[in-house]
């Protein structure tokens, strides 16, 4: 298999960068970023999952997930405990 200059080039540069990734996400820093506005799946990719990087999404991400519509009553900003006890009942641990 042969490889150009340029795509080696870029490769290594990814691959330091990755390591600078890294190394800021094991910091020993408590600051989780807020997601606040979308943003593209390859950015996100970049940022947060191939660095592994925490995150916290907001609700433009969140908002059309079946959780967020049955289990919190927006009308009345409080958590559906009713729809949870008839879907989950009285389950109460994981037995692994």
């Amino acid at each position: 298999m042969e490889f150009s200059l340029e795509s080696l080039t870029l490769l290594l540069h990814s691959w330091l960068t990755l390591g600078e990734q890294r190394e800021k996400s094991c910091s020993t820093s408590t600051n989780v970023d807020y997601v606040d506005a979308p943003m593209s799946y390859g950015d996100f990719y970049a940022k947060y999952i191939v660095a592994n990087v925490p995150c916290v999404v907001g609700d433009w991400l969140t908002r059309s997930w079946l959780s967020t519509s049955s289990w919190f009553q927006q009308q009345s900003d409080s958590i559906h405990w009713d729809h949870l006890l008839l879907q989950f009942g009285t389950f109460t641990s994981l037995s692994w």
